[in-house]
């Protein structure tokens, strides 16, 4: 028992990979999918009329009908409104909780 107490106290290597599925850690991704999803907060995504404003300016430069492939969509938030605006959207992420939010959307 001390040993493992001693081995504690030993600081971990700078950097170290990891096996752990982070993006889908359940306490992580629940946190993160609630931050998404709070819309006056600035913290997983934008607060939800940033987003808005950011789609409108998205959709005067891109051609409308276009296809757009958001990268880190997490929840959807921008994919939904891309999508209603008349675009092919695809979104891909990590975690498996923001994607299964995305498609229940």
């Amino acid at each position: 028992m001390l040993n493992k107490l001693f081995s504690l106290l030993q600081k971990p290597d700078l950097w170290q990979r990891s096996t752990e599925p982070f993006w889908d850690d359940e306490h992580i991704s629940k946190g993160m999918l609630e931050a998404h999803l709070n819309s006056d907060w600035d913290a997983a995504s934008r607060r939800h009329s940033y987003i808005d404003r950011s789609v409108q300016w998205l959709k005067s430069i891109i051609p409308a009908g276009s296809k757009i492939l958001d990268l880190g969509c997490g929840p959807g938030l921008y994919t939904i409104r891309l999508s209603a605006a008349g675009y092919d959207v695809t979104g891909m992420d990590y975690s498996r909780r923001s994607i299964a939010y995305a498609k229940e959307q």
